[in-house]
């Protein structure tokens, strides 16, 4: 067997659709056997049988060639799954580590674009909201231009009781100006 053939992916199809049929044809005939032999014991009759222990060896040496064949079946699916994971895991991991990267890249760009857009929107909104703070006129927007504040309450006597005046010094003086009745000696 060439190696070098085996590899290629023409080669590891041609071998493995080899093996593949070989062990289904040697799975089939392995059944076909297994009903020959079956049928074979199940009429032998050996010395001090009972009436079914005849089909009960049959049976049970048909069980065996069902394993075997089973066996072979599988071996078989086996073989499939050689060429599956050698076109998935060898072949086709170059193509799709390019896609990787070209997605990859593509999403980079649009993030770039994305980030842009987003600064362009941003500068232009920061430059109409200092334009209209400058001017002095602009967008009745709330956050740019604050509402104007009320006109202060107009009172009819501004002020009903005569504020007392403030000492001529500056010091607050002692307690006993302000409290008469405290005695501060100790009793």
């Amino acid at each position: 067997m060439d190696i070098e053939n085996l590899m290629s992916p023409e080669g590891m199809r041609a071998f493995t659709d080899e093996q593949r049929d070989t062990l289904t044809t040697d799975a089939s005939q392995v059944r076909q056997l297994a009903l020959i032999i079956k049928a074979r014991i199940a009429q032998t009759q050996i010395d001090g049988d009972k009436p079914w222990s005849a089909k009960l060896r049959a049976y049970k040496v048909g069980k065996q060639f069902e394993q075997v064949a089973k066996q072979l079946e599988k071996a078989a699916a086996g073989c499939e799954g050689i060429n599956a994971s050698y076109k998935k895991d060898v072949l086709e991991v170059p193509a799709r580590r390019e896609r990787a990267l070209e997605r990859k890249e593509q999403r980079a760009e649009q993030k770039m674009l994305a980030k842009a857009r987003a600064k362009h929107g941003i500068t232009g909104a920061l430059a109409e909201n200092a334009h209209a703070l400058n001017a002095g006129t602009g967008a009745a927007n709330p956050q740019v231009n604050a509402p104007a504040a009320p006109p202060a309450p107009q009172y009819v006597n501004p002020a009903p009781f005569p504020m007392p005046q403030a000492p001529a010094q500056s010091s607050s003086g002692q307690i006993s100006d302000h409290f008469p009745d405290i005695s501060l000696e100790a009793s």
